[in-house]
């Protein structure tokens, strides 16, 4: 439905996951708010899903729109569960965990762990790339955390990562409106 000529309202968002060999693990489907044409857009799903077995899977988001250019409203995204929590590996390897909770709404918890004392420095980037956030941390050996306040996030998709000695790691967050 267009409600003027520069918005489109009443579009669904999909999201499908499905395995590294093409079988569909779970789909669902929710209603957007106005989307300007021509903008960018994001959508935080209020569903969440539970992660295939398989060490890769894919996302597929589409909207459902009734207009000819169906690639430019579909996205698939590669991922991974190779991920090893911080507790098992100890304070051998610099790692970067899942921050908890995730969603989140006010504040969150990411643990990490380097093999030496040092300095990292942390970020959190919009889904477009541009930098919202800074810090320069120094750490000690071992398995650490940091808290992120996120009343200043706009609900959305974001991404944090943290550098260390040359080497960058990097996670998605999920900032949940508090209204």
């Amino acid at each position: 439905n267009r409600d003027d000529l520069n918005y489109y309202t009443g579009l669904n968002i999909t999201v499908m996951v499905t395995n590294s060999q093409g079988v569909e693990m779970d789909k669902f489907t929710e209603l957007t708010g106005r989307i300007g044409m021509s903008s960018t857009a994001s959508h935080s799903f209020n569903r969440s899903y539970t992660v295939p077995n398989d060490t890769v899977y894919y996302l597929t988001v589409y909207i459902d729109s009734y207009d000819n250019y169906r690639q430019n409203d579909t996205s698939v995204i590669k991922r991974t569960t190779d991920y090893t929590a911080i507790d098992a590996i100890g304070s051998h390897v610099f790692a970067l965990g899942q921050n908890v909770p995730n969603p989140a709404t006010n504040t969150t918890r990411i643990d990490y762990s380097v093999p030496e004392a040092g300095e990292v420095m942390f970020y959190v980037h919009s889904i477009t790339g541009q930098l919202l956030y800074s810090k320069t941390i120094d750490t000690k050996r071992g398995a650490n955390s940091i808290e992120l306040n996120t009343t200043t996030f706009a609900a959305g998709v974001y991404f944090y990562s943290m550098e260390y000695k040359g080497q960058r790691l990097v996670r998605q967050l999920i900032i949940n409106s508090t209204n």
